[in-house]
């Protein structure tokens, strides 16, 4: 069985490109957050940056998922007794991000 720790292969550059931007934008966002609470900002607007830069994190993190479930299944044969391997694989990754 496939480790849970193996490289990310999401074969789509234009995918990668657009997650390494995705999580460029959030770096900037904890940036702001940070700025935030140094300049004394209200809590209401910390909370409503942490949760737009939650969700993004989510988002990065979904996709990832959605590329990880292609590959799982395109790898495996579906008509083979490993299956259950394949269904143990994607728990674990579900598993993981949980």
């Amino acid at each position: 069985m496939t480790q849970i720790n193996e490289h990310l292969n999401l074969k789509d550059e234009q995918v990668r490109k657009d997650l390494i931007q995705r999580l460029k934008r959030v770096e900037g966002q904890i940036r702001g957050i940070q700025n935030m609470i140094e300049t004394g900002r209200s809590c209401d607007e910390l909370l409503m940056q942490l949760a737009a830069a939650k969700a993004a994190v989510v988002n990065v993190a979904m996709t990832v998922l959605a590329s990880e479930t292609c590959r799982c299944l395109e790898t495996s044969d579906m008509s083979n007794p490993n299956v259950n391997a394949v269904s143990d694989r994607l728990a674990q990754v579900f598993r993981k991000f949980s």
